[in-house]
């Protein structure tokens, strides 16, 4: 199961949270900064647990970047870390309502203490469920700030008894820790995330055929299914004399994907988006001779329509007189043809904030109409290729603009996408 109702539900449970806090704060009884001096230790209280609630949700959202998969497990203990919040406003009031006394700041500090217990149960179900090898394994290595929290949790519930001020300092020295949010995740992100916003190198021969032949991927032809013959550092078609090589991978996976997106160096590589939940990336290419700039890429998501069956939705961006467009939507030539700007077009797709005109492609006549459906326009200086399977599937377009997002450069999204499937023919 995916995250994404998972983090929705739970943003949606903190906002309400914060909403009731708010509300329950008391409206001084005159127009007087002396009135308005009357509700400070609500003020107070009320920021010392916005803080907390503040908290829990960054460090929640950074712990679900490395998330893809949840389980059963994982939404009951994020359920109970849930209860444990949602008490919070009451004991906020409870609190403010008799001036910090000493029983309400033991019971604020037992509802802390539970919700960072339930939080360390749901990172526990998370990390059973990644795996010793899964991101979040790898990602967090040590607990000692949970460790030290938990202590200091206790601490103000003993010093509560003592002195209920006293006991809060504990408390404010815990918001004060976790103010920052947990930087091992953000460092683990940088650093393995194929969509990072660090500044790409070029990349050279060997990083270049290195990365992508890690995955199987070989050197083929844009245009034609041909085997290529490398002679020294160019690729040779028998047909078409010197061409630029066409790298794919022998299964569509996340780290081919990120050594994808590293060679393509920048080249847009889109991708309908969002996808749609049981969709997944089932074929992904890349056109460009090593330590060149690449000259087309290709993706391919699979999924099912309830009127079609198994569908999939290929899209490529290419410079012009590559073919490889053509290649995967079965016409002649190696561009679009006379069709693109003759008549209305069939559709747009949004790529940005960029309206994108698409026109209707004839397959060649050898093919089953009934097989595809080909559109074709032009975007940023190049062409533009959608390719559905079967015909019927562009009835899956919406009316208004379909989006397409780059993900060159889209980071920590990419860790829920599925990968791997049959990958179509073409």
């Amino acid at each position: 199961m995916r995250t994404s109702r998972l983090e929705a539900f739970s943003d949606g449970v903190l906002a309400i949270v914060i909403t009731i806090m708010v509300l329950e704060l008391e409206i001084p009884d005159e127009p007087t900064w002396h009135a308005m001096g009357g509700s400070a230790s609500g003020l107070l209280t009320y920021l010392l647990s916005f803080v907390f609630i503040g908290i829990y949700w960054n460090n929640h959202h950074h712990l679900f970047q490395l998330v893809s998969r949840v389980n059963g497990r994982i939404l009951w203990a994020n359920l109970l870390l849930l209860f444990a919040l949602s008490l919070i406003p009451f004991s906020t009031r409870w609190m403010d309502e008799f001036d910090v006394a000493r029983d309400p700041v033991v019971w604020y500090g037992l509802n802390l203490l539970a919700a960072a217990l339930s939080y360390f149960v749901l990172f526990r179900a998370i990390l059973a469920a990644d795996g010793p090898d899964g991101h979040v394994s790898r990602a967090i290595t040590r607990d000692t700030k949970e460790r030290v929290s938990l202590g200091l949790y206790v601490l103000g519930i003993v010093l509560a008894f003592v002195s209920p001020w006293l006991g809060l300092v504990p408390y404010v020295v815990v918001a004060l820790i976790w103010l920052v949010p947990d930087t091992r995740v953000e460092r683990y992100l940088a650093a393995h995330e194929p969509g990072s916003s660090r500044p790409r190198r070029r990349l050279d021969r060997a990083a270049f055929t290195g990365s992508l032949s890690g995955h199987g991927a070989r050197g083929r032809l844009p245009r034609c299914a041909e085997e290529p013959i490398q002679e020294g550092p160019d690729w040779v078609c028998p047909t078409d004399g010197h061409v630029p090589p066409l790298w794919r991978p022998a299964e569509a996976s996340y780290d081919a994907f990120g050594a994808h997106l590293l060679a393509a160096d920048g080249f847009p590589t889109y991708l309908p988006w969002p996808l749609a939940p049981g969709w997944r990336i089932s074929d992904f290419c890349l056109v460009g001779a090593p330590g060149d700039r690449p000259l087309a890429t290709m993706t391919c998501c699979t999924g099912a329509s309830e009127h079609d069956g198994p569908v999939d939705v290929m899209v490529v961006a290419e410079e012009p007189r590559t073919g490889l467009g053509a290649r995967c939507a079965g016409t002649l030539g190696e561009d679009p043809g006379p069709e693109v700007g003759q008549g209305p077009p069939t559709t747009h797709v949004r790529l940005g904030t960029v309206s994108v005109a698409l026109w209707s492609i004839t397959p060649d006549g050898g093919d089953d109409p009934l097989a595809r459906s080909v559109l074709a326009g032009e975007a940023e200086g190049r062409w533009l290729w959608l390719v559905l399977r079967p015909a019927a599937a562009l009835l899956m377009l919406p009316g208004a603009d379909w989006p397409l997002r780059d993900v060159s450069d889209m980071g920590a999204p990419l860790l829920e996408l599925e990968f791997g499937g049959p990958g179509p023919r073409w």
